[in-house]
């Protein structure tokens, strides 16, 4: 099969593996890459020596092309960015951050960048951080509330926002989605800081359909739409790289603030990815004419 994306990397199929965090090892990068696919190896936030063993095993496993995942945030990016110009690694996705600092030395080295979809990301955190610790949230401040009822809830309520909002899709901007989304979001995190009952748990569930649930969709299709044709399957790879990263992160860093924290506090620090979400859009449209 040739696709303009299978072109770029040098892969049979125009499938891109997610850079999972301590999953995508180089076992699972590497078997990819042999079927067809691209492999991609998560560094997440282990040390740059970790990350070059994953890379050399992985050449020992294929000579087919394959890459590595890294997580901005990580203490060790500076030095793993380096090791994937070491290790001559063709391709490298990044998230959580921006990866402006090192363009022009991955792109001297002939690196392909796949930027993460990040705002699809900070949009995942709290929802799946939620879907992981709702019951225990409940059940350690003693709320008599049924949590079974939040996520049919929040299906219902989105299939009908979705087939509400269907031709709107197309005529409102991803500005507008997003403003809505982040709206939506923040009153679901906030009536789940406070809910007390039933009638405010369902409608955290509701505002978390109009908040992740419709920026799931806007999201991809918008990552389509700028792509164009002929770069459809690399946008909507990139879009899945950012979903899945926030998938992984929702329950880690849940369960960290669940350890670590009062659980008053639980949902108000999951709000800071709100401005944080606005914050990339702004910059990554003040940005998106350098590159």
């Amino acid at each position: 099969m040739k696709t303009e994306i299978t072109e770029l990397l040098g892969i049979e199929y125009p499938i891109i593996q997610g850079g999972m965090a301590w999953v995508a090892e180089y076992h699972l990068a590497a078997a990819v890459s042999e079927a067809g696919g691209l492999g991609i190896i998560g560094a997440a936030s282990a040390p740059p020596e970790w990350v070059r063993d994953q890379i050399q095993k992985a050449k020992k496993m294929t000579d087919k092309p394959f890459g590595v995942n890294i997580m901005l945030m990580s203490p060790y990016a500076d030095e793993i960015a380096k090791v994937i110009v070491e290790e001559k690694v063709k391709v490298v996705t990044t998230g959580a951050g921006s990866p402006e600092k090192y363009m022009q030395m991955w792109k001297e080295a002939d690196v392909k960048v796949i930027p993460i979809a990040v705002i699809i990301m900070l949009f995942a955190i709290p929802y799946c951080a939620t879907q992981s610790f709702l019951v225990n949230y409940a059940q350690i401040k003693h709320l008599g509330i049924s949590v079974s009822m939040f996520f049919p809830v929040y299906a219902i309520v989105l299939m009908v926002l979705r087939l509400t909002l269907k031709k709107w899709f197309d005529r409102w901007s991803f500005r507008t989605f997003l403003i809505g989304g982040l709206v939506c979001a923040s009153l679901s995190i906030i009536f789940l800081a406070v809910m007390e009952n039933n009638a405010e748990m369902l409608m955290a569930a509701a505002f978390m359909a109009g908040g992740y649930g419709i920026m799931c969709s806007v999201c991809q299709s918008n990552a389509i739409l700028v792509a164009g044709k002929g770069r459809r399957g690399l946008a909507n790879s990139t879009y899945y790289m950012g979903l899945d990263l926030g998938m992984t992160l929702g329950p880690v860093i849940g369960g960290m603030l669940m350890g670590n924290i009062s659980v008053k506090w639980f949902y108000p620090d999951l709000l800071v990815t709100i401005p944080l979400c606005f914050l990339v859009y702004v910059v990554m449209k003040i940005k998106r004419q350098k590159y």
